[in-house]
């Protein structure tokens, strides 16, 4: 649990420090290495913007399921065979977490890592 609650805080600071004080949706696309950038997206789908939805009624519906989806993995991580299992829960556990509070408060999720330079598909 304290691995659920220490990555969801550290999720929303993070996302609120680039977004509030770094300003990152003006600085645009920002070079971390030369594969990974840090670019300002919002997205008001799933994984990768699969499954956008732009009204209120799909995004309180994908709200829905991502907390079914922690009130499992919760159950799960109480059913956990070891700390790393729980761990590794507990982590996932807290970035949807984070990602419920940016739907709930945005309603979409704050998104920043750019990967595309390594063979990935944009999200942007």
């Amino acid at each position: 649990m304290a691995a659920a609650v220490i990555a969801c805080v550290l999720d929303q600071a993070t996302k609120l420090w680039l977004i509030f004080w770094f300003e990152l949706g003006q600085r645009g696309s920002v070079e971390v290495a030369p594969f990974v950038d840090l670019v300002l997206t919002w997205n008001t789908g799933i994984s990768y913007g699969w499954f956008r939805q732009e009204g209120p009624i799909g995004q309180w519906a994908l709200l829905g399921i991502k907390v079914v989806a922690v009130a499992l993995l919760w159950i799960w991580l109480a059913r956990a065979p070891s700390r790393l299992t729980a761990t590794a829960l507990g982590l996932i556990i807290g970035g949807a977490l984070g990602n419920a509070v940016d739907r709930a408060r945005f309603g979409k999720v704050v998104d920043f890592i750019d990967v595309t330079r390594l063979g990935f598909f944009p999200w942007i």
